[in-house]
């Protein structure tokens, strides 16, 4: 992935002054699945939720956001990588 300006600037808070420090994605990024049942109801954002217990599995914007290693993802369809506890 190219970055451009647009990108240094969403990342900025990301700074630490050590450009060998990066922050790692405590998400992963994918494509939108059939389960996903809030954006076929016409949600632009959205908590993605599990069809069988209902928990948080992670989070969707259609117009994109700022990841926490400082990309800007547009679509998001974010999954988080912290284990669910229920």
């Amino acid at each position: 992935m190219n970055q451009g300006k647009g990108e240094e600037c969403f990342a900025w808070k990301k700074r630490s002054g050590n450009s060998a420090e990066r922050v790692k994605c405590s998400s992963i990024f994918v494509q939108p699945m059939k389960w996903m049942q809030t954006i076929h109801d016409g949600f632009v954002e959205e908590k993605l939720l599990c069809l069988g217990c209902n928990a948080r599995l992670g989070y969707f914007n259609w117009m994109g956001c700022n990841a926490r290693c400082g990309a800007w993802v547009n679509p998001t369809f974010q999954l988080h990588k912290k284990p669910i506890t229920l």
